[in-house]
């Protein structure tokens, strides 16, 4: 009669359960990263983006008109031509300037990306969680990790299907695979535990980290329609204060310039 050394036994069975864990932990960061974080993103920029858009617009005239009125002033100290001036001042401008450009560029470009991806299909919470369902999965049975009759470029194609949300061709390939028999060898199964558990901590720390940088670090207020709104009725308060700062920096500016 075989009696299974009991060592043994609980080893495949801590390996088994982390095996689950592991794939639990990267389905995680996954939909965090493709549709959590995306969905969030979207949100952000069309409910907030838009008007923290338009107040950096304004701070970053604001910006330029004092520094314009500063060599302005320069000039009209020195008495020197300040008609023939203007042009190169607005040029020299635009170069100490550029920094703030490509910030206010890249701002407008993720709001126009997140207009255009909100026309598009994008997944709702059930169809995430469907979604997932299905990719924890094909994780188990054919992450290389798991499974050695996978490679990196079959599995990057069940990767794919899943960062573009394509639930149909996902459950279609799920139908061709089949459960991986359970780690039952015994050579090399604290190299498995060891591989595992590490696996399980680094995806720990990229998760925490997605949750502590935005978009999730905006996902309460973005639920939360009274917080929404309140940060809504703060920018346009800020925007209201600006624009008025930037009407008189500009009359100022052209009573320099006459």
């Amino acid at each position: 009669m075989y009696i299974l050394d009991p060592k043994f036994a609980m080893l495949i069975y801590e390996i088994n359960n982390l095996k689950i864990k592991v794939a639990e932990k990267i389905v995680e960061r996954d939909s965090l990263i493709y549709h959590t974080c995306k969905n969030l993103k979207i949100d952000y920029m069309l409910k907030i983006g838009s008007l923290e858009y338009k107040l950096l617009k304004i701070q970053n005239e604001i910006l330029i008109a004092k520094r314009k009125i500063e060599i302005l002033k320069d000039k009209h100290k020195n008495k020197e031509n300040i008609d023939i001036d203007v042009e190169e001042i607005n040029k020299k401008i635009e170069i100490e300037f550029l920094e703030f450009n490509k910030i206010e560029k890249n701002m407008l470009e993720d709001i126009d990306i997140a207009i255009d991806l909100s026309m598009s299909d994008i997944l709702d919470n059930e169809q995430i969680h469907k979604i997932n369902e299905i990719y924890l999965k094909l994780q188990s049975r054919c992450n290389p990790i798991f499974n050695t009759e996978y490679d990196d470029n079959n599995f990057k194609k069940i990767e794919k299907l899943y960062k573009l949300g394509n639930i149909k061709k996902l459950e279609s390939m799920l139908k061709d695979t089949k459960e991986n028999p359970v780690i039952d060898e015994i050579e090399n199964l604290e190299k498995f535990k060891k591989r595992y558990e590490e696996i399980i901590r680094e995806n720990n720390a990229i998760i925490t980290k997605i949750k502590n940088n935005f978009p999730y670090n905006q996902k309460n207020l973005l639920e939360n329609e009274s917080l929404c709104r309140r940060k809504k009725n703060d920018i346009n308060d800020l925007i209201y204060i600006n624009e008025q700062e930037l009407d008189l920096l500009i009359k100022e500016c052209n009573k320099l310039t006459k």
